[in-house]
């Protein structure tokens, strides 16, 4: 393969690492690729350098990085491995050799891709240099071994998060398949927290070495540093070196923690096959959630109004996987719930189906269980007719014309009232009115609109109340309480009605959005905008005509009493001439 370096600045060169790639790559995959690494390289290895508490290789830099094309089929399957690789030692310099080519990213970016593979590859170069290869804690004397492959993809994954906050999935090419912690987590989950070979193949028992490290950190809080000076020849031992409880707890603590939380079951007749199957994006399914409360309504019928027959269970965080949160009801015969529910959020809907019931029913209170990792929270629920499911009040309101600053209950008169918020109840299939009154005459008792022909006498108490009622059964109530008045008139109460005027004028000027030129506003896009103008051009022509009509009545009032003003003693006009 004939390697060029055509472009790259300083040719190729950084302070730890040399770039060079393939001619036969295309620009973005051999140039422009080989040009962003190079910005970041040298602040990766930093990073790596800080988690190896400044240890540094067992051979000068530079690292010689090659970016490699990759064979494919008619179909565009690769035909050779894909992924990373490294060697040098003695007289050989270090090299790492990247083999993406030109197949397509499914998740991330080629940048993202060979990032993440470099410093897992350069992190076993660090853990060579740990220590003598017959007592290195991370390296065997031949290769990284299983333990050191686990290292080497947990510290990628590590640095991935730390580099790309909000990465949802490890970086990925066509034929690439770079998770590990899945091949144990669906497996039989045997202990290889005491297997220390040359394995370095992705299989479970890497896998549960990568997922042990991911314990140590996002479980139990360990640092990073810390866990790679903790290096011993068994991963029960690094637990032990941490915490200083007894080696032999590693593996129970662990693998209990995993099996409460992700808990699987063999398929029968089915080699090597569990269910569920958790795949995390970012190996961890550290830490752990739990089962924190279980929300359903307190009150349900077979009937549903607006509240729905649905409650929640919430879970302390939202986890990488999904997972199942067992469900029980103490009576299925009216309160009925599915096996399970499953979510990866912090919380989960669970579907409350209620069954009808006989027409002798009265109500039964009804539990339902929610169950997590062996806790538990149980919810009473009340189940009842639907006659007897609780609707919020109605809000009854007079029906007064456009006048707002009239004077309201003035004896004599006629009232209307109408009720705001009927749709309390959901369905109006079969609804009815009843409307009765207290201290006065109604004229239909069973209208939507309720009408009183005139109003007793002032300072007359008068009640109204309704009750709404649909076909399935479902009510709601509400009432409204007044007092009659005498009618008011003189200069006082036009000043009161001017002032409500003017209220309303700045009430509705409040409202109504700042000018903006037809031009900028794009009227012709928005139709909408338009009758929404209007409406409220209508609403501030009516508000000033009602402005400009109680200042007419005031000014014709204030005329009135002055020229009904007389002199009340003639005499004395008589004696000032007089004097």
């Amino acid at each position: 393969m004939p390697y060029v370096t055509t472009g790259l600045p300083n040719a190729g060169r950084t302070q730890f690492f040399t770039f060079q790639y393939d001619q036969a790559l295309s620009t973005s995959r051999g140039r422009d690729l080989a040009k962003d690494l190079m910005t970041y390289c040298d602040d990766d290895f930093s990073l790596l350098m800080s988690w190896f508490s400044g240890r540094g290789l067992d051979m000068s830099p530079p690292i010689h990085v090659s970016l490699n094309t990759v064979a494919t089929d008619a179909f565009g399957v690769p035909t050779q491995a894909v992924g990373a690789s490294w060697n040098g030692i003695l007289t050989e310099v270090l090299r790492l050799d990247m083999y993406m080519g030109e197949l397509a990213s499914t998740f991330g970016t080629p940048t993202m891709w060979a990032r993440y593979h470099i410093v897992g590859e350069v992190s076993e170069m660090f853990m060579r240099n740990m220590s003598l290869p017959h007592n290195n804690p991370w390296f065997t004397p031949v290769n990284e071994g299983n333990k050191g492959e686990a290292l080497s993809r947990f510290l990628a994954a590590k640095f991935l998060t730390e580099a790309y906050p909000d990465a949802a999935a490890l970086p990925r090419v066509s034929g690439s398949t770079p998770a590990v912690t899945d091949l144990w987590l669906n497996s039989s989950r045997d202990n290889f927290l005491e297997v220390d070979d040359g394995d370095t193949e992705p299989n479970d028992k890497v896998g549960c070495a990568t997922l042990f490290l991911f314990y140590l950190r996002d479980q139990c809080g360990y640092r990073i540093e810390d866990i790679i000076n903790a290096g011993a020849g068994k991963l029960s031992s690094v637990y032990e070196n941490l915490s200083g409880d007894s080696w032999v707890n590693a593996w129970p603590k662990f693998s209990e923690l995993v099996d409460f939380h992700y808990p699987h079951n063999k398929l029968a007749n089915v080699v090597d096959s569990f269910t569920p199957s958790y795949t995390p994006a970012l190996e961890s399914v550290f830490p752990v959630a739990d089962l924190t409360h279980f929300a359903a309504p307190a009150v349900l019928s077979w009937v549903v109004n607006w509240e729905e027959n649905a409650g929640y269970v919430y879970l302390s965080h939202p986890l990488s996987v999904p997972v199942e949160v067992e469900l029980s009801s103490d009576d299925s015969a009216t309160i009925s719930v599915h096996k399970s529910v499953e979510s990866n959020y912090n919380r989960a809907k669970v579907f409350l189906a209620v069954a009808p019931q006989s027409a002798a029913f009265s109500s039964k209170v009804v539990h339902v269980k929610a169950r997590y990792a062996e806790h538990d929270i149980s919810t009473a629920i009340k189940v009842v007719r639907p006659e007897s499911l609780p609707a919020p009040p109605l809000v009854i309101v007079p029906s007064d014309d456009d006048d707002l600053c009239s004077q309201g209950f003035v004896e004599g008169t006629s009232q209307e009232f109408v009720i705001m918020n009927a749709s309390v109840i959901a369905s109006h299939k079969g609804l009815s009115y009843h409307w009765t009154v207290t201290g006065a005459t109604a004229q239909d008792a069973s209208a939507p609109k309720l009408t009183l022909l005139s109003l007793p006498p002032a300072g007359t108490p008068v009640i109204v109340k309704v009750t709404l009622r649909n076909a399935d059964g479902i009510r709601a109530e509400g009432s409204y309480t007044f007092t009659t008045a005498v009618e008011r008139t003189g200069l006082k109460e036009e000043i009161r009605r001017l002032n409500c005027a003017l209220g309303q004028l700045q009430e509705i000027n409040m409202h109504i959005p700042p000018y903006i030129p037809l031009e900028e506003a794009k009227i012709r896009q928005d139709p909408e905008g338009l009758i929404l103008m209007e409406a409220q051009g209508l609403q501030l022509l009516a508000a000033a005509e009602l402005l400009v009509a109680s200042v007419r009545q005031i000014a014709a009032t204030i005329s009135d009493v002055v020229s009904n003003l007389e002199p009340t003693d003639t005499s004395l006009n008589g004696d000032r001439d007089n004097g």
